[in-house]
């Protein structure tokens, strides 16, 4: 499946709005489109592993989340931690939630 450019906005703009909404599964059905479309987005991957944790769906939240793991994005260490924590790996959780510290003290 191919989008232009705005059809591929258009879907962004729709995906976001469920997730404000709490809409967890259309938003996470229409990020798991856009994350195959634009793999490079790291906004788009952390949208859907909201999305995903939004679901109840740790586990792929945190597959999701793999591919930005050496990323300096406090948010991407953020949703791993909780993904890792409702996952019950609570060490490997304190260890993403001291990266997000870490990354927060690091903005300017």
């Amino acid at each position: 499946m191919t989008f232009d450019l705005s059809q591929a906005q258009a879907v962004i703009v729709l995906a976001w709005r469920h997730l404000s909404c709490g809409r967890h599964q259309e938003a996470s059905i229409l990020f798991e489109l856009l994350v195959k479309l634009m793999p490079a987005s790291s906004e788009l991957r952390l949208a859907l592993a909201n999305a995903q944790l939004g679901c109840g769906r740790p586990a792929d939240a945190a597959a999701t989340l793999s591919v930005l793991e050496s990323s300096h994005d406090p948010v991407a260490h953020f949703l791993r931690g909780r993904a890792l924590a409702r996952l019950g790996h609570m060490d490997d959780a304190r260890l993403a939630f001291n990266k997000y510290r870490e990354c927060r003290k690091a903005l300017p």
